[in-house]
């Protein structure tokens, strides 16, 4: 079995209808989310992004769709979008590390308003990653790669996996509310049309820089991955 992992709200859902012809593709269907993992050979399946911490119980190649952390919190600690942790609850129930959630318990024990909200999605952002780098079999890819060359991205990723890449033509759908918590697998004759939209650029925030910079400190390998 073959498995999309991500960071949300990053085109992981378009990413799983781009693939979606060159195998059978499930979009976070609702057995993904039981603690045991659910086999479906042969098929690609995208998990629901609170469900990162299983990803080392998981065997099969997979794919690590990721915004950067800089481009994560312009998309997700928005105001108007909200970050919703509730949802991430799993992020503190199953921390990476028991360290990470002290570090992170510590950090924000002062903290209020917008300034917090930065704090928890950075927190939920490293969980992803640091399980992630320990997962075997895996293929990181920048969603900002997957807006600028899709297809160039998809044969990558199907190379990776070792199946033919078969093209589809398709935009950027806001796909989540019809795809997303469906036992059937993607069927893109079904789709809703009118939901295309373009994800807008991000912009240049120096502010926010800095305050990536001091959070990550001395961690070279995902600073990398910070822009």
């Amino acid at each position: 079995m073959y498995s999309i992992w991500h960071t949300s709200h990053c085109g992981s859902t378009y990413l799983a209808c781009l693939l979606s012809k060159s195998i059978p593709t499930y979009s976070e269907p609702t057995w993904c989310r039981k603690d045991e993992i659910i086999e479906k050979p042969n098929c690609l399946v995208k998990y629901p992004s609170m469900e990162a911490y299983k990803v080392l119980k998981h065997g099969g190649k997979k794919v690590f769709l990721y915004r950067t952390l800089y481009s994560d919190l312009l998309k997700n600690g928005r105001k108007e979008r909200g970050i919703g942790f509730d949802v991430y609850k799993n992020f503190f129930n199953h921390p990476y590390k028991p360290e990470l959630l002290e570090k992170y318990n510590k950090a924000t024990e002062k903290l209020v308003g917008v300034l917090h909200q930065t704090t928890t999605r950075a927190y939920i952002w490293l969980n992803y990653v640091k399980y992630m780098n320990d997962s075997k079999d895996i293929i990181f890819v920048n969603s900002q790669d997957l807006f600028n060359d899709p297809n160039n991205v998809c044969r990558r990723i199907c190379a990776f996996f070792e199946i033919e890449y078969v093209p589809v033509q398709a935009n950027y759908y806001n796909l989540n509310s019809t795809l997303n918590n469906c036992d059937d697998i993607i069927d893109l004759n079904k789709l809703d049309k009118s939901k295309v939209f373009v994800e807008p650029y991000d912009v240049h925030n120096s502010k926010l820089i800095r305050w990536v910079n001091d959070f990550l400190g001395e961690s070279p390998r995902i600073k990398d991955m910070a822009y």
